[in-house]
């Protein structure tokens, strides 16, 4: 990885950290981005449960994030037995679209699960 890489991706990481927190909606769906990006998941304690990326999903964020409240991933299979109810209204996420670049994905996402240490790296 180049230093011009590294900084660039140690600068994402800085914006993923800083963005606005979101809690999943206590009913529906979540409307956040249609972009690719990375996610981070909080229990409500406040401590990093997932870090996450999408890399197929064409509906984005928005997809991958209603897959895990749908009980649809490994993270609520391992964590809450695919019971998805138990992020609605009281989990947080924070999520960094980088729809451009598969690569940088891999790469933020790597960074931010080796930093944060989440409770599950699926």
């Amino acid at each position: 990885m180049a230093e011009s890489d590294r900084k660039r991706i140690a600068e994402k990481y800085q914006e993923l950290i800083n963005s606005v927190p979101h809690t999943f909606p206590r009913e529906g769906k979540v409307h956040v981005s249609k972009l690719k990006g990375v996610y981070i998941i909080y229990a409500p304690s406040g401590d990093v449960l997932h870090v996450g990326r999408n890399t197929k999903a064409k509906g984005g964020i928005d997809q991958r994030l209603n897959n895990h409240i749908n009980g649809r991933s490994s993270f609520m299979k391992k964590v809450y037995n695919r019971d998805g109810s138990m992020l609605r209204g009281t989990h947080k996420f924070r999520f960094l679209a980088l729809d451009e670049s598969y690569r940088d994905r891999a790469w933020l996402e790597a960074l931010t699960a080796g930093l944060l240490c989440p409770e599950h790296i699926g």
